[in-house]
């Protein structure tokens, strides 16, 4: 392979991980989310004081957290 090429492959790998790595971040924020709408579910916590729950240990908008509610809410 070329040098040129060479190069090409890394930066795709590079990308690629960097692109992995970030979707997994999301993933996990979203489970976290999950997890703690079962859990205050779980312990009689009111809907709004969930949403207050998830906007304080979320670094996400208060429009994101109600569509996590609706998602995720039973």
């Amino acid at each position: 392979m070329t040098r040129l090429g060479q190069m090409l492959v890394d930066r795709g790998i590079r990308t690629g991980i960097e692109q992995g790595i970030e979707q997994g971040i999301e993933q996990g924020i979203e489970q976290g989310i999950q997890v703690l709408i079962q859990t205050c579910q779980e312990l009689c916590v009111s809907k709004e004081d969930t949403e207050n729950r998830i906007l304080q240990n979320f670094d996400i908008s208060k429009e994101l957290a109600k569509e996590h509610l609706q998602k995720y809410w039973k």
